[in-house]
């Protein structure tokens, strides 16, 4: 255990080191800073111990560990502007560094670049690419539902996505002269949750297996994005329809199932999605005024900031007039202190 202790000790200080310079140079994206590899390394962490109790994998202590390394190390050539895959460029980092060939045996150095590698896929792509191969399978898994599922899905993707979008995507990135900053900010994050609840992060792309992470992270999401509709004054498919006539990037595959209509109450079951079902219920009979003004502050509070870190920090200052808005506040500390992630544990018996 001293060995992987201080493996950890020295993947963290490569981490900072090269995030400090990204900085420095302009080059790092606040939304894919330490903050964001940390949060992904924690609960891939435990994600990995969670699917190797049910696969029969005995040594669940040296899993959690290599989940927390590929964690760490997964956006370390992510730069604020993508111009190739950051999951390829960072594995061919990783396996010429030589500061990480020298804490790493040959066959740990492989899997974690192997992983990182595809890091980008979907869960069914990244389960589907890794058959057949046990560690490397669950270390693809567990990286996806950090990535993909708990940090952009449960609180945490509340102050991510307003950032993110709301603010780096529309001075700099492909939303520039697409959206009026700040004031359209809420229209560009709406767009991107449609995208993500209805293509990317479909609450039915992850298997059996995962889906009560899925049931207890993406409530969170469904009222926001019942708020930002909300603030928009449009349904679902009116949404969908307009963002794509003001050029919001990639929503074609989502405006094919947007006809589903989450939202409706009829698409989850309560036997198959519970907590989903029962949050779309309470969504139906919410005070919308609350849920409206909870969204629309929320990003008007992140895209003003200078950082993520300035927004939270301003927002857990504030007297709260709106209930919604206090529970996300609440939520996106939680899980920046790692207590949403023990609740997670306790809930699951990981």
């Amino acid at each position: 255990m001293e060995r992987e202790r201080l493996v950890l000790v020295e993947v963290e200080k490569l981490v900072t080191e090269e995030f400090r310079q990204k900085k420095k140079e302009n080059r790092l994206s606040l939304a894919h800073d330490l903050t964001h590899v940390e949060g992904v390394a924690n609960f891939a962490s435990m994600a990995a111990k969670y699917l190797g109790q049910r696969r029969g994998v005995e040594d669940l202590e040296y899993l959690k560990w290599l989940a927390e390394i590929i964690g760490l190390l997964h956006d370390i050539k992510r730069d604020a502007t993508e111009e190739v895959p950051h999951g390829l460029v960072g594995a061919d980092y990783i396996r010429n560094n030589e500061r990480i060939r020298a804490l790493l045996l040959s066959e740990e150095l492989n899997l974690v670049c192997r992983v990182i590698q595809y890091h980008e896929d979907s869960y069914e792509e990244i389960s589907q690419r890794f058959e057949g191969l046990t560690l490397t399978r669950i270390l693809g898994q567990a990286i996806v539902i950090g990535d993909k599922l708990a940090e952009a899905s449960g609180p945490r993707v509340l102050e991510r996505r307003s950032f993110f979008v709301g603010k780096e995507r529309i001075l700099s990135g492909d939303l520039k002269g697409k959206f009026k900053y700040p004031e359209e900010s809420y229209l560009a994050v709406l767009g991107e949750t449609i995208r993500r609840l209805y293509e990317i992060n479909h609450a039915k792309n992850y298997s059996e297996e995962v889906r009560p992470f899925v049931d207890f992270l993406h409530p969170w999401q469904y009222e926001f994005y019942a708020g930002l509709l909300a603030k928009a004054r449009m349904s679902e498919g009116e949404a969908g329809k307009y963002l794509k006539s003001r050029g919001f990037p990639k929503l074609d595959n989502a405006l094919e199932r947007i006809g589903e209509r989450h939202l409706d109450g009829k698409f989850f079951k309560k036997k198959e999605f519970p907590q989903i079902a029962a949050t779309i219920m309470n969504i139906a009979f919410a005070d919308k005024k609350d849920l409206e003004e909870s969204a629309y502050e929320l990003v008007r509070e992140y895209v003003l900031a200078d950082s993520p870190d300035k927004a939270i920090a301003h927002l857990a200052r504030k007297e709260y007039k709106y209930k919604y808005l206090e529970k996300w506040v609440n939520g996106i500390i939680s899980y920046r202190n790692s207590t949403f992630v023990k609740e997670v544990e306790k809930k699951f018996n990981i």
